[in-house]
């Protein structure tokens, strides 16, 4: 078995989930060293008993755009250019900021949202994780291609490897050595307003919200500083009522509505 490197920032959760995958070494090993999705449901079951797990800040932090939106990232990314580091390079703590964000992710359970959970594809995530207290390495790095926003401290994927890295948070592996990590260094250009907003927007729409102009990022926060609770609960039943296989709603559709309906109801 390898000896997984120990960057002494482990947290309580990712030490627990090591030792959670050594102990069932031999079974994985019998098992031809694959995880069916029975054996991964039993396996989740057994994480969601271990204490240490279910209440760490990394391993059951919500999977998903929580505290930075996806529009604010690809807002960042059309702002700078991004260039290749080794992950050697940058911090091993960066795979602790890894954000978990496959689209699945925003049609998923409040009960399948920790991180710990696997995500959309659990018995990939879980089969990884073997590996890599089995290995060392995760059997396959072809189409994997994370992005690190070098002053949000995030780290996300772009095409590929959403489970892969997953396993890496879950158990504090760095990522591999030699590995290209996609940096967008964005320090002077954050804007917790605008951050603020969007994840308001995306929570209302279900989904992430583009921002190509700066005009729109200013939309984007006087909107929201005119929202209430009753603004909200119109514009989640208009979001109900959308039909399938039109275009989506997006921002633009949520200020037209909002402006109409603020001047028709709630100026009186």
């Amino acid at each position: 078995m390898f000896s997984l490197p120990d960057t002494g920032k482990l947290s309580a959760g990712q030490r627990a989930l090591r030792r959670f995958f050594q102990a069932r070494m031999d079974a994985f090993e019998r098992a031809g060293c694959t995880v069916s999705k029975e054996w991964s449901e039993a396996i989740l079951a057994d994480i969601a008993a271990n204490r240490d797990v279910v209440s760490d800040a990394i391993t059951a932090k919500p999977v998903g755009y929580v505290s930075v939106a996806a529009g604010y990232l690809d807002y960042l990314a059309s702002r700078r250019k991004s260039h290749e580091a080794h992950a050697s390079e940058l911090p091993p703590a960066i795979v602790s900021m890894y954000v978990y964000a496959r689209p699945e992710v925003w049609g998923l359970a409040s009960q399948d949202r920790p991180a710990y959970r696997g995500g959309v594809k659990p018995d990939s995530t879980i089969g990884n994780a073997f590996h890599l207290v089995r290995e060392g390495a995760v059997p396959d790095r072809g189409g994997w291609d994370v992005c690190y926003f070098r002053g949000v401290d995030v780290l996300t994927f772009r095409a590929g490897g959403a489970h892969r890295t997953l396993a890496h948070m879950l158990l504090g592996v760095p990522l591999p050595d030699g590995f290209l990590v996609s940096v967008c260094d964005v320090e002077d250009l954050q804007d917790v307003a605008l951050n603020r907003s969007l994840l308001i927007v995306e929570d209302i729409l279900g989904r992430p919200c583009l921002i190509e102009t700066d005009e729109a990022a200013s939309a984007a926060k006087r909107f929201v500083g005119e929202l209430t609770d009753r603004h909200q609960t119109r514009l989640r039943s208009l979001i109900a009522k959308e039909r399938p296989g039109r275009r989506p709603y997006g921002l633009a559709t949520l200020l037209h509505y909002h402006r109409s309906q603020r001047l028709r109801f709630w100026r009186r």
